[in-house]
């Protein structure tokens, strides 16, 4: 027989999943609208009409547009990025691994627009609000340095490579990218860094498995979710 606090729990496991759906629409329509503005520009009641909730239902989940980016990374950005790593599988070093990650943010610039345009648009917000992978990248760099893989600070490091992620969603946004343009973006990045180039070369033509978009894996992730309700 079913007792009271089994139907709590029951009771309470559904509350918590539909929140989470919630957020999750939130986020994806938050998403969609920061391709088209910044996050300084962006009309909640835009994003709320989207996401097809009431406009007082923001204040219930974020309390500013700061707390809704960094649920955005979470969400949506992250996620797509530990898969990207996920199924390449073991990587020789952190060179090796810079190359595969820039190749991946660069073809997924190239193959949706809209996150280039997120991505140019917001891109202090970004950073300011995925302190994670702040952290993760310094000492991401600080390893590569040990190793004598890099030869910039690891700061310096992190920042050439925002640099380089920034100036392709550019290039991307005014279509000059061809289909190498991921490979030869990795490669000048590790250059810069300190490779060598046919080291640098050596990397980029390893192959790379293809992933789904980072939209597919959210709206995945979405599906995961609300199949539980």
């Amino acid at each position: 027989m079913t007792n009271i606090k089994q139907l709590d729990s029951s009771l309470q496991t559904r509350m918590d999943l539909k929140r989470r759906v919630t957020l999750l629409r939130i986020c994806f329509a938050a998403f969609i609208e920061l391709g088209e503005t910044d996050l300084e520009g962006l009309a909640i009641k835009k994003v709320m009409a989207k996401a097809e909730f009431a406009f007082n239902t923001f204040y219930n989940y974020f309390g500013d547009r700061e707390t809704l980016m960094a649920n955005v990374i979470d969400e949506i950005v992250v996620p797509w990025r530990a898969h990207l790593i996920e199924v390449q599988g073991p990587f020789e070093d952190e060179a090796v691994k810079l190359g595969f990650l820039m190749r991946g943010w660069i073809r997924e610039f190239a193959r949706d627009s809209h996150f280039a345009r997120f991505s140019m648009r917001n891109g202090a917000f970004i950073h300011k609000s995925d302190s994670e992978s702040n952290r993760d990248a310094v000492e991401y760099f600080k390893a590569g340095a040990n190793k004598g893989l890099f030869v910039l600070p690891p700061v310096e490091s992190k920042y050439l490579s925002l640099g380089i992620l920034s100036a392709s969603a550019a290039l991307i946004l005014r279509e000059r990218a061809d289909d190498s343009f991921a490979e030869r973006m990795a490669e000048r990045t590790l250059v810069m860094l300190g490779l060598s180039e046919k080291r640098a070369r050596a990397i980029v033509e390893m192959p790379m498995i293809e992933i789904k978009s980072l939209d597919f894996i959210f709206q995945k992730q979405l599906e995961i979710v609300s199949s539980h309700l």
